[in-house]
This record gives structure tokens, sequence and C-alpha cells, in this order.
């Protein structure tokens, strides 16, 4: 189990299947994926 985290500015929680979309639609920004490094997500299955 993934422990979730809030706080005023934000909330850590575990990744899920509803957000694969969106995740992946900011996964194409350069400016999102550049300390990524060549492993950055290329197919919505890899998330």
């Amino acid at each position: 189990m993934f422990p979730e985290i809030e706080t005023d500015r934000l909330r850590l929680r575990e990744k899920k299947t509803a957000n694969a979309v969106a995740f992946f639609y900011h996964s194409f920004k350069d400016t999102t994926t550049r300390y990524y490094g060549p492993d950055s997500y290329q197919h919505i299955e890899k998330w």
C-alpha cells in the first residue's frame, strides 16, 4: 500500500489507471521530460 501525503499545496498518492491519459499527455512535453533521461514514456502501456 502506498501512503497518501497531503499538504495545502501538494497531494502525493499512488498512481491510478484513471490518471494514465493525463500523465501520458504531459510525458511528451520537453519541459516535463528533460530530466527523465532516455527512458521517458513513449507508450501509454508502459505507464
